[in-house]
């Protein structure tokens, strides 16, 4: 299941939309037909377009209505021909495009704007980095989808990640608990949601509290260079 938002002080934006906002959007049933998710955070990207394959289609939808592609592997015109397709005994048809920073020509992208299939909904993550925003195309998807930016988190803003991410799961951290994950994991945010869906498991349904000594005992840091209990 793709979790809830996790609010930070520096919201995931481009151009106004935030990934709080999309996934507002996305749960309250308001699509768009084109979304290009891209950035060098993945894990915001991975979960939006979670989001919106979960959202928009049933499991028995996904065989014949979930076409999935790979950059490298495809070119925009089999892309477009996908999208121009009609779903099968669902609503919508979804055409997810995945390492989207290896995608040549993604201007052609332009001939599909002119007369898109409203049943199809394209999905592109574009990782490790952003697409050249002068380009003619991406004007067009702002207009008509949505162009997301997913950036890192600085170090000062992951305890308030981990903090938000607890809380989405019906849990809490007690002092201290955020700042020594924070500092024994790092930044990689698929990893650190990894290690905290790992402490929720471990937590007892009367007590949902992550403490330091949970942190220490299944992150796996040794007392003996608990910085924290040093100081």
């Amino acid at each position: 299941m793709v979790m809830a938002a996790y609010s930070s002080t520096d919201k995931k934006k481009t151009a106004g939309v935030s990934f709080e906002e999309l996934v507002k959007e996305i749960k309250a049933g308001q699509f768009k037909p084109v979304y290009y998710l891209m950035g060098d955070e993945a894990f915001y990207i991975d979960r939006l377009a979670d989001l919106l394959v979960e959202t928009l289609l049933r499991p028995e939808e996904r065989d014949f209505n979930l076409l999935t592609f790979f950059g490298a592997e495809t070119d925009i015109d089999a892309v477009i021909t996908a999208a121009k397709a009609y779903p099968m005994g669902a609503q919508h048809l979804v055409i997810l495009v995945k390492e989207a920073q290896n995608l040549q020509h993604l201007e052609r992208l332009e001939f599909y704007f002119r007369q898109m299939q409203p049943s199809s909904v394209l999905i592109f993550c574009h990782k490790n980095g952003t697409v050249d925003q002068r380009l003619k195309v991406v004007k067009l998807i702002k207009e008509k989808g949505v162009l997301f930016e997913s950036k890192k988190l600085y170090d000062s803003q992951l305890p308030a990640f981990i903090k938000n991410y607890l809380q989405s799961h019906g849990a809490t951290a007690a002092p201290g608990a955020p700042e020594m994950l924070a500092e024994f994991v790092g930044a990689d945010l698929q990893r650190l949601a990894s290690e905290l869906d790992k402490l929720i498991l471990s937590l007892p349904p009367e007590r949902k509290i992550v403490t330091p000594d949970l942190v220490t005992t299944h992150i796996g840091v040794s007392k003996n260079f608990n910085i924290f209990e040093l100081q």
